[in-house]
């Protein structure tokens, strides 16, 4: 996106804002309306943030937090896929525009 944009500051600030109000850092995802609970799912923070809080609260061992690392785990590889096609893209398109100069 930064390629593309060519500014990362505010692409940085909505995605860090957005993951922390939906990713259970500033109030718990329960709170959250379905359609928004489904969307915070889908982001690594939230999993990462539940299975922490289980095992610092709930004294959770790594049998215990199996639930919580499969979607980490899921996510991760989805986060890899999405990432190499958008990079990719990012490059052709900036190949194809001849704006790699700016870099």
């Amino acid at each position: 996106m930064v390629l593309i944009v060519k500014q990362g500051n505010p692409v940085a600030l909505f995605t860090s804002v957005a993951s922390n109000l939906l990713g259970g850092v500033v109030f718990p995802i329960s709170i959250l309306p379905t359609w928004l609970r489904y969307i915070s799912y889908s982001l690594s923070l939230t999993w990462a943030l539940s299975g922490l809080r289980a095992a610092m609260l709930n004294n959770y061992g790594i049998p215990q937090l199996l639930g919580y690392l499969w979607p980490l785990a899921v996510l991760t590889l989805a986060y890899l896929v999405i990432g190499i096609s958008l990079s990719n893209y990012a490059f052709s398109r900036i190949l194809r525009e001849g704006t790699v100069h700016m870099y």
